[in-house]
């Protein structure tokens, strides 16, 4: 499971942006796979699968800072 913060939300547009904590990467994500109520600077867990091209992010569940034991620069 992959840790990160939602960094965007267009819901009007169905999709956002989470950022990995370990990578700094940026993923997509559709607002279909959002398991809980998720609002812009939440930390989140995710599960990423793999498109053509690139990478959607699915799975978004709520977690707590702490959780993800790293800080924000």
């Amino acid at each position: 499971m992959r840790k990160g913060k939602v960094i965007e939300i267009h819901p009007e547009r169905g999709y956002g942006f989470v950022k990995e904590h370990t990578t700094g990467l940026y993923f997509r994500f559709n607002t279909s796979d959002l398991f809980d109520q998720i609002t812009e600077n939440e930390f989140v867990t995710f599960s990423l699968i793999e498109l053509d091209p690139g990478k959607l992010a699915i799975n978004l569940r709520r977690t707590t800072a702490g959780q993800n034991h790293v800080s924000e620069h």
